[in-house]
């Protein structure tokens, strides 16, 4: 990028985008003490860390837990200096899982009480258990290291000094899970998070699951006080403390290029910012059809953006109670699973069948006493579902034409609330004071992915790990952050990558 000898406030740089990955990005770039300035299209930041309210409820949009207390996370957060004001809550536990072959409940922060509660229900697989454990374990301590070490990193030793990254790289988490037991009820068990993560185990890649449910295993899983949108709050106040801005309300709709390399960037607003380089936290599929010149979108080496594809999307209801959650209800996080399994509950997925898919309850109020306010409650109810059932709603949505569309949507929440009753809280439909839906076509809306996708690109082993689109893209201080660029989706894998993304830009221009 040939900055070096340059002096730094000459180096501009923009971020499209202020979500988890925007804000973070840019923070450790004001730091290093390069003029940043994020422009986003909402009028908040955060992206799905926020929340919102309606009548007297302040609702979560996306957060349930994280596994924020994990060291690649709290090291990026420490950093920022945002680890020591981000106050963290425990759920009562990892999660619940309930509907299928056992009732379910996994402990926090114990790998070995995991063990043992699943080997009391199926005592014949105790070995091959405690190996799916330790393997998960494993790849999360190899996936620090490596972290911690990629500039020193000699790739030729790659497979003996990561052996478990490299022998699951490729890898499905069936694959992963059938090679430690063999018994169907507990293969089921084992995958009944799938819906987390967006595909069955058949698709899902075994590293992409291995990291995030073994850091919740070992670390915890977390929610954030008061909501996710604090963590945006700060981020946001990192950046500007180190002389960054963010810029609100105003999208970016054209990045200029000078000998393929990025000059300036073009915003709604008529403005044209300076630019030596741009964070790009947005969908990458948007960057190239709607950002960059039309030529360089036929080039060859942007035809690998075209090959993976968008993830799920999801189907929310948040419910405001107007009485307290009833006395003796334990617990915070809870998914029911369908009987028949995860391809089972893929398919009513794709097709949008509510009444047979996998779901998931979050009972806000059972992690935090003052969630709500005073003789109140705070739930969501979270469906994974595809754009297809909604996508013949999109055209009349886009023009404000809604009769049919609400109309689905109400038959659908109707459905969830009934089975949250079936399962978690009778009664639940009786205490609804405040209702509010989201479909995929409104996660398109919020955040502009495409297809409403609330992963970033899928997380099969043909979009995951060293096949996961690279930080840096192909166009001359041009970067990629976000759930769509290495390593992948959720809070964790957003701050992970904007640090990359980062580290890569400081690395490029000498400034490191």
């Amino acid at each position: 990028m040939r900055w070096r000898g340059e002096a730094k406030a000459e180096c501009p740089v923009v971020v499209i985008g202020a979500g988890l990955g925007g804000l973070c990005s840019a923070a450790y770039l004001a730091r290093a003490g390069l003029p940043v300035t994020v422009v986003e299209q909402r009028p908040a930041v955060g992206g799905y860390a926020s929340s919102f309210r309606r009548g007297r409820f302040t609702f979560e949009v996306s957060l349930h837990g994280s596994a924020l207390r994990g060291r690649a996370v709290q090291k990026i957060l420490t950093d920022l200096g945002v680890a020591d004001r981000l106050e963290l809550a425990p759920l009562p536990e990892f999660y619940r899982l309930l509907g299928g072959a056992v009732d379910l409940v996994v402990p926090q922060c114990d790998p070995d009480a995991y063990v043992a509660l699943l080997s009391d229900h199926f005592p014949e697989e105790a070995t091959g258990i405690r190996r799916f454990v330790t393997i998960m374990l494993e790849i999360i301590e190899e996936t620090n290291r490596l972290q911690e070490n990629w500039d020193k990193l000699f790739k030729p030793l790659f497979p003996f000094r990561f052996p478990q990254l490299w022998r699951w790289r490729r890898a499905t988490l069936a694959e992963l899970i059938e090679s430690c037991v063999s018994d169907l009820r507990l293969i089921h068990l084992l995958g009944g998070l799938w819906s987390y993560f967006g595909l069955p185990p058949a698709r899902l890649s075994a590293f992409y699951f291995a990291v995030a449910t073994g850091e919740y295993l070992k670390y915890g899983s977390y929610y954030i006080r008061p909501r996710s949108q604090q963590l945006s709050q700060l981020l946001k106040e990192a950046l500007e403390a180190a002389g960054g801005r963010v810029v609100t309300n105003v999208s970016a709709t054209h990045i200029h290029l000078a000998t393929e390399r990025v000059t300036a960037v073009s915003l709604s607003d008529k403005r044209r910012l300076p630019a030596q380089a741009v964070i790009a936290n947005i969908s990458p599929q948007v960057l190239t059809e709607r950002l960059l010149p039309n030529h360089l979108v036929r080039r060859r080496h942007f035809r690998r953006y075209r090959h993976h594809r968008p993830s799920m999307s999801a189907f929310i209801v948040w419910l405001g109670l107007g009485q307290p959650l009833p006395h003796g209800l334990e617990g915070a996080e809870f998914h029911v699973n369908h009987p028949a399994g995860p391809d089972a509950e893929f398919d009513a997925a794709r097709k949008g069948d509510v009444q047979r898919g996998a779901f998931s309850v979050t009972l806000y109020d059972n992690i935090l006493s003052d969630y709500s306010l005073p003789g109140t409650a705070t739930l969501s109810i979270f469906f994974l579902c595809a754009y297809a059932p909604w996508r013949r709603y999109a055209a009349d949505y886009l023009l404000g034409k809604k009769t049919a569309y609400q109309e689905e949507k109400r038959r659908w929440a109707a459905v969830l609330i009934q089975r949250a009753e079936q399962w978690v809280l009778p009664g639940l439909a009786g205490m609804i004071e405040e209702l509010v839906t989201a479909t995929p076509l409104t996660c398109e809306r919020f955040t502009g992915n495409p297809e409403g996708a609330i992963y970033g690109y899928e997380q099969g082993i043909e979009s995951a790990f060293n096949a996961r689109l690279p930080n840096r893209s192909p166009v001359g201080g041009l970067y990629l952050t976000g759930a769509w660029s290495f390593p992948g989706g959720g809070f964790g894998g957003v701050l992970r990558s904007a640090e990359a993304a980062a580290q890569a830009l400081l690395a490029d221009t000498g400034l490191a």
